[in-house]
């Protein structure tokens, strides 16, 4: 709570905001949030989010690895980005 009203945040906000990012704002010092390929990650996110939960798209995950390395080819390999797609859409379902 310390954190939250030095800060100045909002609870009600913060209840808004995906858990990965949460963890960010809270443990600023975590070198997996403070790479700019995490940052990228998040910002496709909801996209991804939307195309996994959409029946119609047959959009695999596999998929989305394959377009996610086609346009950003700095960014994470394989299992780092299951591993941050399954934690952050995990975390959304809470």
């Amino acid at each position: 709570m310390n954190t939250v009203k030095a800060n100045g945040w909002n609870i009600v906000d913060l209840l808004e905001i995906y858990d990965s990012e949460l963890e960010r704002m809270f443990h600023a010092g975590s070198p997996a949030y403070m790479d700019k390929r995490m940052e990228k990650f998040l910002c496709r996110l909801p996209g991804y989010r939307e195309l996994l939960t959409d029946s119609k798209s047959h959009v695999s995950r596999q998929i989305l690895f394959d377009e996610y390395r086609a346009t950003d080819p700095d960014g994470y390999g394989e299992s780092q980005f299951y591993y941050h797609l399954k934690l952050n859409l995990v975390a959304g379902r809470m």
